[in-house]
């Protein structure tokens, strides 16, 4: 099994992104773009529809979506 895990290991920061709390309290995504680090500061790769919803849902009680 360890034969399939570490190849998956190796490429997980390649094709992923992580979640960092800056000392604002505000979401930062971490990731490795064409080998150059990068910082994100609002969600990679997600369209407006899709942060337009993430939106609403922070401000309209979970009944009303």
């Amino acid at each position: 099994s360890g034969q399939l895990v570490e190849p998956f290991l190796e490429k997980l920061p390649l094709e992923t992104y992580r979640i960092v709390e800056d000392e604002y309290g505000r979401l930062r995504w971490h990731g490795i773009i064409d080998g150059r680090k990068v910082i994100e500061s609002s969600e990679p790769q997600a369209g407006t529809w899709r942060r337009f919803k993430a939106f609403m849902s922070r401000i309209l009680p979970e009944s009303q979506l």
